[in-house]
């Protein structure tokens, strides 16, 4: 079965990571006879020959997950499929788990966006959004979508531990948007310098792991800020970002002692591999996320006066009861494991059903 599969592709090894999540899912709970072509939504635009293209070629339009409820240039938001065009797509369309991604700050999405999502919403075979709060956002502007958790939780395997002696925490840093997100450097790599030293003090090594470019550039300036002290090091993001090299990424994810995390899918990729994370919040979603898991104690606002202070006394905190940590971890994986079981059975149920009313 030919799926193409859109979602963001930009150079962010999370989403990247995310794609992953989706495919396995629907690799379990559709087929496993799944051909995937890959689409970024960043540059796919929807015209009459795209569709006719895909109506020809492909059996199903799988579009998520992500935030890809953003909107830019006015009433433009990620997925770009005209209004008039969307009836036209004659093969089963689903949208999974995808967020509504606004930065606080940023105001609403247009209400062409609300108004062509709806469209979207009464033609596809399925339109479901993440759970870290995105429902409420959607409710509020008067979308009834249905929530499943986030496919990033979804991305585990028998990843071989990276070449680092010991234990080490990983630290993700965000350099984009860094108005909407709410810091200035000099404050918050004074913060994070406090927060490396004792980690190696306590025996620990530090990867940094950026996800975007700019993230790699801030990792960078902290290393340097520091006077490149033994025990602390980055990924190789030019490495990490190949498709084929994404799995080394989610390794340290999951090898990781803990992570300190600023992006969404720092929280969410090593969660799903049951490794504690401590969140440095500057986006909406990131606390709606974990109240959804239960877990809202770990969590500073990046901008806190006391954001080192606090940070090291989550990671006493969690170090001091860790097996108890991965244990509500453990519980809030298996919830949404069943969550999603239900949620893309009755979806594969209604996919195959319409299949055989169209034989």
């Amino acid at each position: 079965m030919n799926v193409w599969h859109a979602y963001a592709r930009y150079y962010n090894f999370g989403d990247y990571a995310l794609g992953i999540g989706v495919r396995n899912l629907f690799l379990k709970y559709f087929s496993s006879k799944l051909l995937f072509k890959l689409y970024d939504v960043h540059t796919l635009i929807f015209d009459e020959n795209i569709i006719d293209q895909m109506n020809n070629s492909a059996d199903m339009l799988l579009v998520g997950g992500g935030g890809l409820i953003h909107g830019f240039a006015g009433d433009k938001w990620m997925l770009k499929i005209p209004d008039q065009l969307v009836p036209r797509i004659s093969i089963p369309f689903i949208v999974y788990g995808v967020g509504y991604n606004q930065f606080r700050g940023e105001g609403d999405i247009h209400p062409r966006i609300i108004e062509n999502i709806k469209r979207i919403q009464e033609c596809c075979l399925s339109f479901s959004i993440r759970n870290d709060g995105s429902r409420d956002e959607m409710l509020r502007l008067g979308v009834d979508l249905p929530e499943v958790p986030d496919p990033g939780f979804f991305v585990d395997d028998d990843y071989v531990r990276p070449p680092i002696e010991g234990d080490f925490v990983v630290i993700q840093l965000a350099n984009d948007m860094k108005r909407a997100r709410g810091f200035d450097d000099t404050t918050f790599l004074s913060h994070m310098e406090t927060i490396c030293r004792y980690l190696l003090q306590k025996g620990y090594q530090i990867v940094l792991c950026p996800h975007v470019k700019d993230d790699d550039i801030l990792g960078h300036q902290l290393i340097a800020k520091m006077g490149n002290p033994k025990g602390i090091s980055s990924w190789d993001w030019f490495d990490i970002i190949r498709d084929e090299c994404n799995f080394k990424g989610l390794s340290y994810y999951k090898h990781a002692k803990l992570v300190l995390g600023m992006r969404g899918h720092a929280q969410i990729c090593p969660a799903g591999m049951l490794t504690p994370v401590i969140t440095i919040g500057n986006h909406r979603k990131h606390l709606g996320l974990l109240k959804k898991q239960g877990l809202p104690q770990y969590y500073v606002e990046v901008n806190d006066n006391l954001l080192s202070d606090k940070t090291i006394m989550m990671i006493d905190d969690i170090l001091a009861n860790y097996q108890d940590v991965r244990s509500i971890y453990e519980n809030a994986l298996t919830a949404m494991t069943n969550a999603t079981s239900m949620f893309l059975g009755d979806l594969a149920a209604k996919f195959y059903g319409r299949e055989s009313s169209h034989a």
